[in-house]
């Protein structure tokens, strides 16, 4: 559907282009590689409608580097999970953030995470592991990450099925729900107890 080759390590990406999550910098550093990684394809699926300048920013930019797919937004849940999984690899940039739903989603559908360093996504990312932590918009060490992962590919399937197995584990909502009550009606509970 995407005119993906079939042989390419598809990078995936669907966090905002502007502002903190620094999407275009995730697009530097894709450029300054793809001559060393011809079968190396960034997939880049706006959250939302781009404006008249981005879709002529990316126009210009897919025009230069074919390996560079940019999707206009907002896509609908069932078509992400397609996007999803064409990939191989997803990747957040982003400066400050919770633990994104778009990154889950992303290790849940066997896609290595590579992701900028923030404290809570320790929680569910080691390092070289099931996906990799750099630092705050290092595009060198972006590009060198893509780079090793493009050498290495043998070793992507193995750190998927990591990422899917700690999602079936970890990320289900009900559990998540109920351990979140819990932990609201200890602090309540320890509250009340001070007050007393």
């Amino acid at each position: 559907k995407y005119g993906l080759p079939r042989d390419a390590l598809i990078i995936v990406s669907n966090r905002y282009l502007e502002g903190h999550y620094h999407g275009w910098l995730v697009v530097k550093a894709i450029q300054s590689i793809v001559e060393y990684c011809p079968n190396l394809v960034l997939l880049y699926a706006s959250p939302f409608k781009m404006n008249s300048d981005t879709r002529a920013k990316t126009a210009a930019i897919s025009k230069n580097f074919p390996q560079i797919i940019f999707l206009d937004g907002p896509s609908p849940h069932p078509q992400l999970a397609k996007i999803l999984g064409c990939g191989d690899i997803f990747i957040s940039f982003s400066s400050f953030d919770g633990i994104p739903n778009s990154l889950l989603e992303a290790m849940a559908c066997g896609l290595v995470p590579v992701v900028a360093e923030l404290p809570q996504l320790y929680e569910w990312i080691e390092h070289g592991w099931n996906g990799y932590i750099i630092p705050q918009r290092d595009i060198k060490r972006l590009a060198a990450i893509i780079q090793f992962a493009y050498n290495n590919r043998q070793k992507l399937p193995i750190m998927a099925d990591r990422c899917i197995k700690l999602i079936q584990e970890r990320a289900i909502y009900e559990p998540c729900m109920g351990q979140m009550r819990n932990l609201a009606n200890c602090l309540i509970q320890a509250n009340n107890k001070g007050k007393s």
